[in-house]
């Protein structure tokens, strides 16, 4: 994993890979500080929740990209989720690959 936070360039993919990473070990919740929720996060996260996280602005432009068009403006993942373990290898596939990372088309999408 240090090596591919090495090959990102970008400052912020490179917070969300280690984000990422750092709530798929220890589970827990992420909030942008700029986010203003309307209701309290106890009224929509179940106790059998996976993984939850927004939708972006730019999932239409990049669907193409294997529905990979999620923003970790808001994370929440109980320890060692699937799902968030298939995100992560997407970046895996990036580094493999040596694709270069755009931030508007792999922003942790």
């Amino acid at each position: 994993m240090f090596d591919i936070f090495i090959f990102i360039e970008d400052r912020d993919i490179k917070y969300d890979f280690f984000k990422s990473c750092l709530i798929y070990i220890f589970g827990g919740v992420y909030i942008n500080w700029t986010i203003k929720p309307l209701v309290p996060l106890k009224d929509y996260i179940d106790d059998d929740l996976d993984l939850m996280t927004c939708i972006s602005y730019t999932y239409k432009k990049y669907l193409s990209f294997g529905n990979f068009s999620y923003n970790p403006q808001i994370l929440v993942s109980k320890t060692f989720s699937n799902d968030l373990y298939k995100i992560i290898l997407k970046y895996e596939e990036l580094y493999n690959t040596r694709k270069e990372v755009e931030y508007l088309r792999h922003n942790w999408c």
